[in-house]
């Protein structure tokens, strides 16, 4: 078994063997697993007659038919025996025998290590002969009716010499037939080794098939697309580039400059016959749009995009930012809701980080780590916040207070004092829409005050006089400079913080004869939404109207000032949100009386024309109107 030994270990290192060897090794695989003695001895009074089998094996996977397996007292010899007995010549005989069958199947000869490993130094004519038996049975159909095994044990009863001369072979070949192979299969693997299943292929599915057909189709139709484009164009770019140029310079129309910006920068940057001569659009273009942006109304996100597409793309230019379009990128950046939150604050924030930084506009949204925020190329110069600046922060940061905070707006007060930075009048009217949005209504009126007193001076001198108003300010960080007076935004401010809270009067100044009038402005829709809220707030029913100390906030005071409503000029637009105002108004002063509240959307009908988009939608006004109307008569006759 030493070339066979051999061979096992030339497999198990990767060494190529030819295929009659191959299948020698695998033989003597099955021959020295049948080797190991997987067989137990059988009682003598169950052996049954001599017509018993030699071996009776009972794992076809093991041991074939032409290799039956030696009984495990053979195996078990000594180890200083150096002849083999004559069952292992036998087996050793009829495996050579099967190789040979098999070679000439194979039409190749399999004589080699295999056979000669397996060979016997002397073998005499009994065993010849039982070999010769054995292959003739071997040959024969598996219907026999003599067994194998009984044809060999009469061979080796012909020779009486053999059984003279040592009378323990008979004795031998006896235990022999009293053996059989357990029919419990072995921990390890014998036989034919597992083989894993091969990994087969799979085929594209159907639906990525058809979705790459989609793909190719549009490619090749945006393709003939573009190449139609361009030889239609051909020679004419120039003058397309001109004329979108001049769009650019001249427009007031945010869509158009819009249109005309991206076609020269894909029409520049997609040919490079035209990059080599006009390397991007010249920067007093830019900078035009950059200003067109920032003065278009209505302020929405789609236009903060806009702007810091523009900005950044005068950056790679080479170009140089001004202050003044940082500032509309912090104000744009918390434009386009109706409520400003704390996403949108903070977007203003980094917009503003970035200028005082030098980086690129919107880079400062993305944290870096100190090492890669050191190496990198800033070529823009840090820019120092200005009035507007620190006031349009401060704007942001009132509108932006969900909850009932002002640390916003005094870090942004204390931030601007330090600097030494004036507050403006803007700024104040901020503040006074602030503390007023929190319900700070002491400190809105000492704004206010503090700035009728720079148009008209206070006389009064004592306790809570201006002096007291004053330092009463600067310990909220707010500082009215001298000279700055009062607005039309300052006084709607004022009136729409009293209103809402439910509070009368108005801003009043001090005539010549010491009596306080109103101050001389003209009332806006603003002003009388703001009183209108107060109503719809604050109003108090006749019924229930019966203290004669209780504000005016009546029907009767409403109607007086919804007839001066009525008197504005013939252009003023009726919004769909101030006629839920005014409506709520009437309802609440008039206890929801529906003849009072139709008479009032008649006359508003009459006098601007109300017109839902959705009559017999569930919006509020629509639901207001069926109920007003049921038969669908809500303008008169």
């Amino acid at each position: 078994m030493t070339a066979c030994v051999l061979m096992l270990r030339a497999s198990t290192l990767g060494l190529s063997l030819p295929l009659p060897n191959i299948f020698a090794v695998r033989s003597c695989r099955r021959l020295h697993g049948a080797r190991k003695g997987w067989t137990l001895p059988l009682p003598c009074g169950t052996a049954g007659s001599g017509n018993s089998s030699f071996l009776a094996a009972t794992n076809s996977s093991t041991v074939t038919h032409l290799s039956p397996a030696i009984p495990l007292d053979v195996c078990h010899q000594r180890k200083e025996q150096v002849e083999l007995d004559a069952p292992e010549r036998f087996h050793i005989m009829d495996l050579q025998q099967h190789l040979r069958i098999v070679a000439e199947d194979l039409g190749e000869g399999i004589q080699g290590v295999a056979l000669g490993a397996l060979s016997v130094s002397s073998v005499d004519a009994k065993e010849e002969k039982i070999a010769g038996l054995s292959t003739a049975k071997g040959m024969k159909s598996t219907n026999a009716q003599q067994p194998l095994e009984e044809e060999i044990l009469a061979a080796l009863e012909e020779d009486p010499d053999q059984l003279s001369s040592s009378g323990q072979e008979r004795k031998k070949i006896g235990d022999l037939s009293q053996a059989r192979f357990v029919a419990d299969r072995p921990a390890y693997a014998a036989g034919k080794p597992w083989s894993s299943d091969a990994v087969r292929p799979v085929e594209i599915p159907r639906e990525a098939l058809h979705l790459l057909r989609n793909i190719e189709n549009g490619i090749e139709a945006e393709h003939k697309k573009y190449a139609l484009a361009w030889r239609q164009q051909g020679r004419r770019l120039p003058s397309l580039i001109r004329r979108h140029m001049d769009v650019l310079g001249t427009t007031t129309s945010v869509d158009d400059a819009w249109d005309s910006y991206v076609f020269l920068i894909d029409t520049i940057a997609s040919h490079p016959l035209i990059y080599s001569r006009l390397k991007c659009i010249p920067y007093p273009h830019l900078h035009r749009f950059s200003r067109l942006l920032a003065h278009n109304r209505p302020r929405t996100y789609l236009q903060y995009l806009r702007l810091l597409s523009v900005m950044t793309y005068t950056v790679h230019c080479g170009g140089v930012l001004k202050r003044e379009q940082w500032n509309a990128l912090i104000v744009l950046a918390a434009s386009g809701r109706r409520k400003t939150t704390s996403e949108d604050v903070e977007r203003a924030m980094s917009v503003f980080r970035g200028m005082k930084t030098g980086r690129l506009p919107g880079s400062s949204s993305f944290k870096m780590p100190d090492e890669y925020e050191e190496q990198l190329d800033q070529d823009q110069s840090p820019l120092d916040p200005d009035v507007y600046t620190l006031t349009t922060l401060l704007t942001i940061a009132a509108r932006a207070m969900d909850v009932k905070d002002l640390s916003g707006v005094r870090r942004t007060l204390q931030k601007m004092r330090h600097q030494g930075l004036e507050l403006g009048l803007d700024g104040l009217n901020a503040c006074i829409w602030a503390y007023g949005y929190n319900n700070r209504l002491d400190i809105v009126l000492l704004i206010y005050r503090v700035l009728r007193h720079n148009k008209v001076q206070e006389t009064y001198l004592g306790p809570d006089d201006i002096h007291d108003a004053v330092l009463s300010l600067k310990e909220e960080s707010i500082v009215v400079e001298a000279g700055i007076i009062p607005n039309h935004i300052t006084y709607t401010a004022v009136i729409q913080t009293l209103a809402y809270f439910g509070q009368t009067g108005a801003p009043l100044y001090a005539s010549e004869t010491g009596d306080m009038i109103p101050a001389p402005y003209m009332p806006s829709l603003p002003v009388y939404r703001a009183i209108f809220l107060g109503f719809a707030r604050n109003g108090i029913p006749a019924r229930l109207n019966r203290d004669p100390e209780t504000p005016n906030w009546t029907l009767d005071n409403l109607n007086e000032i919804f007839d001066r409503f009525l008197a504005l000029p013939d252009d003023t637009l009726l919004t769909h949100s101030l006629l839920d105002v005014i409506m709520s108004a009437f309802a609440r002063t008039s206890g929801n009386d529906l003849g009072t509240m139709r008479k009032t959307w008649k006359t508003l009908d009459s006098r601007f024309g109300i017109v839902l988009r959705k009559a017999h939608s569930e919006s509020r006004l629509a639901i207001l109107e069926r109920k007003l109307f049921p038969n669908h008569l809500s303008r008169p006759d």
